[in-house]
């Protein structure tokens, strides 16, 4: 009873809609942290399992595996997220219709495999098996990420964070069993893990698809999802090198440990991506149903809840970044730590950006999204060339967290002044939360810099995050009756 009251109470302070959103952020928030934290328990396991070289056969696998995920699914996904509401009765067959033309994609893509594979294989100096591995998963992973994505748009997230969940453990469970059975290129085993793995989720979603869709074939529904889809898969390959490039420069100007010592740093810090991510599956389908309804004060009043949140991860990652590698890492990664508050912010400037970029896909203009990407991306790598070479891989965090400012900056400029809508998220809300997030990295830098007792620094930190905290929550960027830009 007691229990009931307190809900109600929670409903009638923030409104259903509030409740609503953060029900389905918490599933994808909690699988999302289930998920990292598998990640980070396997560390010393697959440290002791494989030697650093496999590691580096890994780490390109995975880049191709992405790379072709993004080029075989022709951005989609966003298409049929976005078709879902256009208010039509006829998204089974749109669904279906897209289905059909990524499969038949996929297959003439097949064909041409053996070259595909000789060019990648040579480009990217691996084994022609890790290629044609990395292909196959690509393939299996594309209608995951569709059935996924469909039930992301109709908020059943407690289903997407159990399959995320689901394959993420097998796999794990998977790669180290076979990885244990192999007394050289141990690195097969997590390769063979993930695509059996990927074949079996593969199976189950095609059988899960065919009962959502009405196959079809009509040019009507393919040219939609091409025309809003195409411009997409270049932002998406943009975004990819924009986040990846950093860490192929610096093992390319500096070697493996510069690298590992940054990857772990980046490790940690993207977890402020698994809140925001697992929030943004929960914001998106909102956003576009508040759209519909010209609601434009209940998406202000849903982002400036959603940024505090993510403002609040973010500050505590910053103070704790220290205690955390200390944590989770052996002695000769910790100096990686003083990276983390960087990383932390460039990855804030990227939610920034996301809160931006509905408009764009809800007005299907989509090119310029690609510009703005492309160019982020070439300043990132220019950056990085530049910098890396003089101050090491510290300089890459600062590259990246500049890239993502602009990334952010251009995306604004193209919804308020490009497109011009004029009802967008006041860019005001989320002044008092970059004030919070300087004040903590300057706290950060003051401490371990003048603090050498790890009992007071632990102390320092906590006082000064519960301090920003108060801030945020006695903070009320928006106000009933806030007037929107």
């Amino acid at each position: 009873m007691r229990i009931h009251k307190i809900k109600s109470k929670a409903v009638s302070a923030l409104g259903p809609d509030i409740i609503e959103f953060f029900g389905h952020a918490k599933n994808y928030v909690t699988g999302g942290i289930f998920l990292k934290g598998l990640a980070f328990f396997t560390i010393p396991i697959y440290t002791r399992l494989l030697i650093p070289a496999d590691y580096g056969v890994l780490a390109v696998f995975g880049s191709i595996v992405t790379i072709s995920t993004i080029i075989l699914g022709l951005g989609f996904r966003g298409a049929i997220s976005r078709y879902y509401f256009e208010e039509t009765n006829d998204f089974k067959h749109f669904f279906g219709a897209n289905v059909l033309f990524i499969f038949a994609f996929c297959i003439i893509v097949s064909l041409v495999n053996i070259k595909v594979v000789d060019f990648i294989s040579i480009r990217f100096n691996v084994e022609k098996n890790i290629v044609f591995f990395a292909l196959l998963l690509s393939f299996f992973a594309v209608f995951t990420e569709m059935y996924i994505t469909f039930l992301e748009t109709i908020k059943r997230s407690r289903s997407v964070a159990i399959i995320n969940v689901s394959i993420k453990v097998l796999t794990i469970i998977t790669s180290i069993f076979l990885i244990l059975q192999l007394d050289e290129n141990r690195y097969l085993g997590n390769i063979y893990g993930q695509s059996i793995i990927g074949f079996f989720f593969f199976t189950y979603v095609i059988y899960k698809l065919l009962q959502l869709i009405k196959i079809n074939f009509n040019w009507r529904y393919i040219k939609y999802s091409l025309v809003f889809s195409l411009p997409i898969v270049v932002h998406l390959l943009s975004q990819y090198v924009l986040a990846s490039s950093d860490i192929l420069i610096i093992n390319q100007l500096k070697g493996e440990h510069d690298t590992g010592l940054y990857s772990l740093a980046y490790s940690v810090g993207m977890l402020l991506t698994v809140v925001s991510g697992g929030m943004a599956s929960a914001y998106s389908p909102m956003f576009y149903k508040y759209m519909n309804d010209n609601s434009f004060h209940k998406i202000n009043n849903l982002a400036d809840k959603y940024s505090k949140v993510i403002t609040f991860v973010a500050i505590g990652l910053i103070l704790f970044a220290k205690p955390l590698i200390l944590l989770l890492a052996e002695k000769s990664y910790h100096t990686a730590f003083i990276i983390i508050p960087i990383v932390v912010i460039g990855y804030f400037f990227f939610f920034l950006y996301t809160l931006y970029i509905g408009y764009v896909f809800y007005q299907k203009k989509t090119f310029i999204l690609s510009i703005i990407t492309v160019a982020s991306g070439l300043i990132n790598i220019s950056l990085n060339y530049l910098l890396i070479p003089r101050f090491g891989y510290v300089a890459a965090a600062y590259s990246t967290m500049i890239s993502y400012f602009f990334l952010f900056i251009l995306h604004y400029l193209n919804v308020k002044l490009v497109l011009r809508v004029q009802n967008i998220i006041p860019i005001s809300i989320n002044f008092m939360n970059v004030l919070v997030i300087v004040i903590a990295t300057a706290i950060f830098f003051i401490v371990n810099k003048y603090i050498v007792n790890i009992f007071f620094e632990l102390v320092i930190e906590i006082m000064t995050w519960m301090f920003l905290s108060i801030i945020l929550i006695g903070t009320h960027n928006i106000k009933k009756g806030l007037k929107v830009q």
